[in-house]
């Protein structure tokens, strides 16, 4: 009988295999989170980074190993003319052993976190988005309540910005997409 699922939360699982011609798998891995930007107070008072985003992972040994990588946190800004530059973003993550295979091809990286003081806003970077990977497998009948992994990883943590007198947030770093994994048979 045709079915599907997700997987949206972070977490370990056993997917048991269905009675199925068809079986696809489509995998999108969390984004890294924002970084944060500096601020200025007798010396510099930096941010913090953004964490990077959990790995999701569809596996069963002489079968498959799907894996996809979160994006990288975003670095936190430093105290320099390049952070007064918006857009950076910090590395996507990877995937293999997939049909398709596509580096950034997930869930966003968080927003960057940005300062500002009287006409100068500095910015952290934004987090890397994560990798997608997708297979579909046919003739898979025998497969039936096999076990399988599969591990949906956590986005990446925001970072923080600098505070100090003078300096006001305009905006916070954010925390990574989630990521999300899709089952679907027939």
């Amino acid at each position: 009988m045709p079915g599907s699922t997700n997987y949206g939360s972070a977490g370990s699982y056993t997917f048991v295999f269905p009675y199925c011609d068809t079986f696809s798998i489509d995998m999108y891995a969390p984004g890294g989170g924002g970084g944060g930007a500096v601020a200025y107070w007798n010396g510099v008072v930096p941010g913090s980074p953004g964490g990077a985003g959990g790995y999701m992972q569809f596996y069963r040994d002489g079968i498959c190993n799907l894996v996809a990588y979160g994006g990288n946190g975003g670095p936190a800004g430093a105290f320099d003319a390049a952070s007064q530059s918006p857009g950076r973003q910090t590395a996507h993550g990877t995937a293999s052993g997939g049909q398709g295979n596509v580096t950034g091809g997930g869930r966003a990286g968080g927003v960057e976190g940005r300062t500002w003081q009287g006409s100068t806003t500095f910015y952290g970077w934004i987090g890397g988005n994560g990798a997608r990977v997708y297979s579909t497998f046919t003739n898979c009948r025998t497969w039936e309540g096999w076990t399988f992994s599969l591990t949906v990883g956590s986005p990446g943590s925001a970072g923080a910005n600098g505070t100090s007198t003078g300096y006001t947030t305009t905006q916070y770093p954010a925390t990574g997409g989630s990521g999300t994994a899709y089952v679907s048979w027939s």
